[in-house]
C-alpha cells in the first residue's frame, strides 16, 4: 500500500525549509569569520599551547557546524522528496532517523564556547575577583553534563529503536535541554559580570589619575559588550522555546542559529580586539610628542638635577598571568603597559620633573 502524506506534512516541510534558509545565511557569515580569524591566528603564530588549543577548538566547532548544516540540507531535501514522491520512504527513513542525534551533537558548540568565555574571564580578571569564577565554572560543568546526557540519550534511542517510547524519556530530554540552556546562560552572565568588574576597576584606577579613556579600557568594554550580546542570544533561546508555532516552537528554528553564534563568538571577539589594537597602535606610534618620548625630554637636565634622572624612570608592566596568545590576554597585557608608558611620557613632556 502506497504511503500518502498527511496535509500537515507539507507545513512541516515549509518550516524546515525556512529554518534551513536562516541557518544557511548565518553559516555563510560564520564561514567568513572563521577564515578571517584563522588568518589572524596563523599570522600571529601558533607557538604556544593556548594558541594552538584555541585554533584547533575553533576549527573543530566550525567543522561540526558544517556537518550539521550539510545534514540539515539533506534532511530538508529528503522531506521534500518524501512529500512529493511518497514511494521514496526507505531513503527518507535513513536520512530522518539521525536527525535528533545531530541536533544534540551540535550542542557541543555551546559547551566549547562557554568554556572559552570562562577561560577568557579567568585570564583577564583581577586576582581579588578570581573567587567569583567558581560560579561560571560550576554552571559550565552543569552545561557539560546536560549536553553529554542529551547526546547519550539520543545515541541510545538511535541504537535501540523504541527506547524513546518510555514514559520518562521525553521528560528527561526536556529537563536536560532546558537545564543546559539555563546553565549556559548563567555561566555566560556570571563570566561577563567578572569582566565587567575588571573593566570598571581599571577604568576607575586609570581615569582617576589621567582623566582619559585608554586602549585597555576600550578592549575591556569590547569584551563586556560582546559578552552581553552573547548572553542576549542565550536569553533569546529560552524565550523562543516558549513560543509555540503550528508545528513545534520558534526554538526549533533559532537553536541551530544560536549554536552557530556560539561557534562564531570567539572569532568575532578576536577580530574586534585585533582591529581595536591596530587602530590604537597607529595612534600611539604616530601621535608625535603627545605620547612618544624624545631624547631631549629624557636626557636634557638643568643645573641641580641629576644627570641620570631620566634613566631612573621605570615603566611598570602588568605581570602576565596565563599565556593566552589568542589575541585577547596578550593584547591587554601590552595595552596596560602602554597606558602607563603613554601617561608617563605625557607627564615628562608637560615639563614635570620625573619622580
Amino acid at each position: 500500500m502506497a504511503y500518502t502524506p498527511e496535509p500537515d506534512e507539507g507545513l512541516v516541510v515549509v518550516y524546515f525549509s525556512y529554518a534551513l534558509v536562516v541557518q544557511t545565511f548565518f553559516f555563510g557569515a560564520y564561514t567568513i569569520l572563521i577564515l578571517l580569524s584563522t588568518r589572524v591566528l596563523l599570522k600571529r603564530g601558533l607557538q604556544s599551547g593556548p594558541a594552538k588549543a584555541l585554533f584547533y577548538i575553533g576549527l573543530g566547532m566550525y567543522f561540526l557546524t558544517m556537518a550539521h548544516w550539510a545534514y540539515s540540507l539533506a534532511d530538508v531535501f529528503a522531506r521534500q522528496q518524501m512529500f512529493i514522491f511518497p514511494e521514496t520512504i526507505p531513503y527518507y527513513s535513513h536520512v530522518i532517523d539521525p536527525y535528533n542525534l545531530f541536533n544534540a551533537l551540535i550542542l557541543l558548540n555551546i559547551t566549547a564556547s562557554d568554556g572559552i568565555v570562562v577561560w577568557r574571564s579567568s585570564v583577564i580578571c583581577s586576582r581579588d575577583h578570581r573567587k567569583f569564577l567558581l560560579i561560571p565554572v560550576a554552571f559550565l560543568i552543569l552545561t557539560t553534563f546536560a549536553v553529554t546526557g542529551t547526546i547519550g540519550l539520543r545515541i541510545a534511542d538511535l541504537a535501540a529503536p523504541g527506547f524513546s517510547s518510555g514514559k520518562g524519556f521525553v521528560m528527561l530530554i526536556n529537563i536536560l535541554q532546558v537545564g543546559g540552556v539555563g546553565a549556559s546562560l548563567i555561566s555566560n552572565l556570571s563570566s561577563t559580570a567578572v569582566v565587567g568588574a575588571t573593566a570598571w576597576r581599571h577604568r576607575r584606577d586609570i581615569q582617576a589619575a589621567f582623566q582619559k579613556q585608554t586602549n585597555a579600557d576600550r578592549i575591556l568594554m569590547l569584551l563586556l559588550e560582546s559578552g552581553l550580546l552573547y548572553a542576549i542570544s542565550g536569553i533569546t533561546v529560552i524565550v523562543s522555546m516558549l513560543v509555540h508555532l503550528p508545528h513545534g516552537t520558534l526554538g526549533d528554528i533559532y537553536i541551530p542559529v544560536n549554536t552557530q553564534v556560539a561557534g562564531a563568538y570567539a572569532p568575532i571577539v578576536l577580530l574586534l580586539v585585533r582591529k581595536q589594537k591596530s587602530i590604537n597602535d597607529t595612534d600611539f606610534l604616530g601621535s608625535g610628542s603627545s605620547t612618544t618620548p624624545s631624547s631631549r625630554n629624557l636626557n636634557a637636565h638643568s643645573p641641580g638635577q641629576s644627570r641620570d634622572a631620566g634613566s631612573a624612570i621605570q615603566f611598570p608592566v602588568r605581570p602576565m598571568r596565563n599565556s593566552f596568545d589568542s589575541g585577547i590576554s596578550s593584547v591587554l597585557d601590552v595595552e596596560f603597559a602602554q597606558d602607563v608608558k603613554a601617561n608617563k611620557f605625557g607627564d615628562l613632556e608637560a615639563g614635570d620633573p620625573p619622580a
